[in-house]
């Protein structure tokens, strides 16, 4: 009963933890993780940039949620989750034992992309709603377009709209 089904990409999370907040739009749509994405954000923790942060900020998110269920269907398992926030999130986070992908000779990064789209193609079938695979990158999303699943950036009209205003304040002795 949800108006969209959100897949997101781990990088729509190390951009911004909180984007899942804004993508589930007071829960009104349904946020899909693939379990690629928390080993990804579990990878990440470790260090002092700005996508550590962000993968931190992530886990204290789901540390503050609750298990709503847990089910198998065929190879894959979805937890459903709710997480604890003013609009109680729905996260449903999908996991498989064994993925059909050939895993020799291929990088990490896109055996763990095509791990996540292997979700994706599930989730279409099994929520049958269409879901919008969410991407920063545009290999991942090229790729998710050659097995017909909707894709987006996560950038809308406002995306050029810059409204920050930084200030300091110094203060400086007269005789300096």
């Amino acid at each position: 009963n949800f108006e969209k089904y959100y897949l997101l990409d781990t990088n729509i999370l190390l951009e911004d933890a909180r984007n899942i907040f804004k993508l589930s739009d007071g829960a009104k749509n349904l946020i899909i993780l693939s379990e690629t994405v928390l080993d990804e954000l579990d990878s990440k923790k470790s260090g002092y940039d700005e996508i550590n942060f962000q993968a931190r900020e992530f886990a204290r998110i789901l540390e503050n949620s609750e298990v709503l269920s847990s089910n198998k269907h065929e190879d894959f398992k979805i937890i459903r989750l709710k997480l604890i926030n003013q609009d109680e999130t729905i996260l449903d986070i999908i996991s498989k034992d064994e993925y059909t992908i050939n895993s020799k000779n291929i990088s990490l990064n896109i055996l763990n992309d095509r791990k996540i789209l292997e979700i994706a193609s599930f989730a279409n079938n099994h929520y049958k709603k269409q879901v919008e695979f969410l991407s920063l990158d545009i290999m991942a999303r090229t790729r998710a377009i050659s097995l017909d699943i909707k894709t987006d950036a996560l950038v809308g009209k406002d995306k050029d709209v810059f409204d920050f205003e930084f200030t300091k304040e110094i203060t400086i002795n007269f005789e300096d």
